[in-house]
């Protein structure tokens, strides 16, 4: 099993806004790309306060590939990034994308 973890930060004071963000990220995801299992979002309630996190779960990395190649050409559901970027949601250049692997 692999777990796909996309992170940003939330610049301060605009949780409220990052969490509705995320939420319309995600079923933008669901709704156009085929195989996308269920995401789910956390924020870290200590340490750096202001950091959002989305996590999937893959049977293999075939799977993974696959709804990522989808997304890489995909305009709306890279034009909700662009907006909370300008709208100074997300901090610009935060996201973080890691992989990890189940043992």
């Amino acid at each position: 099993m692999l777990r796909f973890i996309r992170t940003a930060r939330i610049v301060d004071g605009r949780v409220p806004d990052a969490i509705a963000f995320a939420k319309r990220h995600v079923s933008e995801l669901q709704a156009n790309a085929k195989g996308v299992p269920q995401i789910k979002v956390f924020i870290d309630p200590f340490g750096e306060a202001t950091t959002i996190r989305w996590m999937a779960d893959y049977n293999n990395l075939a799977e993974l590939e696959s709804v990522m190649a989808q997304t890489m050409h995909h305009d709306a559901y890279w034009s909700h990034f662009r907006e909370a970027f300008e709208k100074n949601i997300l901090v610009a250049g935060s996201v973080h994308d890691a992989v990890s692997q189940e043992i």
